[in-house]
This record gives structure tokens, sequence and C-alpha cells, in this order.
């Protein structure tokens, strides 16, 4: 029923302002939208949007919080380390693990960096 509908990915932040500031300046995100001092909201693609949150409770909780699509992730990865970001090294066993920040299992990959509240997001390559 819900999969004919777009999603919006909901991210945590104990500080709204300076999260703000990295999505938009280090990854380049466009607001279109806010509450103020309460959330954010951008658009990303294919009518897709994130909206960035202010919360009393935790945040950076260990998993993805939210992820992107994209068609060269070796171009994003290197643009993002341009922008400052760090990217992950994980070993998840049976052999695999990130080499220079990218997972690649068969002809997919994917890379995951944090956010200034320790959020942890993703981009992703799927094999066509």
């Amino acid at each position: 029923m819900l999969g004919d509908y777009p999603v919006t990915a909901t991210v945590p932040t104990a500080d709204l302002e300076r999260a703000a500031a990295f999505y938009s300046d280090v990854l380049g995100l466009t607001e279109v939208g806010a509450m103020e001092g309460e959330s954010v909201h951008y658009e990303c693609g294919a009518g897709t949007m994130l909206e960035l949150y202010r919360t009393r409770a935790g945040v950076g909780n260990g998993h993805t919080e939210a992820g992107w699509q994209v068609d060269d992730i070796e171009a994003v990865v290197a643009g993002l380390r341009e922008r400052g970001v760090e990217f992950e090294e994980y070993d998840l066993g049976d052999g695999m693990k990130t080499e220079n920040g990218i997972l690649a299992a068969g002809d997919d990959k994917a890379a995951w960096f944090k956010d200034p509240d320790g959020n942890v997001l993703g981009v992703f390559q799927a094999s066509e």
C-alpha cells in the first residue's frame, strides 16, 4: 500500500542550527521549509525529502538513519571528502569490509559517514 508513495527520511539532532549548516553547506541539500527551531526540510532527488528535527532524546544510534542512491559512488565520496566529510571503515565479517571508505559487494557499493550528531548516513550504488 505505501510502496506507491514518496518517503521522507527523518534524522534527529540535538543542535538544529549546527546540523542544518552541515546538511546545507557540506552535503549541499536545498532547504524547502522549516518549523522555527524545531525542524528543517530538504528536497532530495526523485521527489523525496529529508527532515532534520530537534530532539530531546538520543541521537547517533549507530545505525544508518538515511541514505542516498547515487550513480557514481567514487565521485560522490571524493566530492564529500573535499567538503571535509570523513568516511567510516567497517568490517562486516565474511570478507566484507570497506576499503578507502567504500564497501563493494559484487557490483553493489556502499559508504557511510556521520553527521555532527553522530548519525550514520550512507551513499549507495546499486548494480544495474
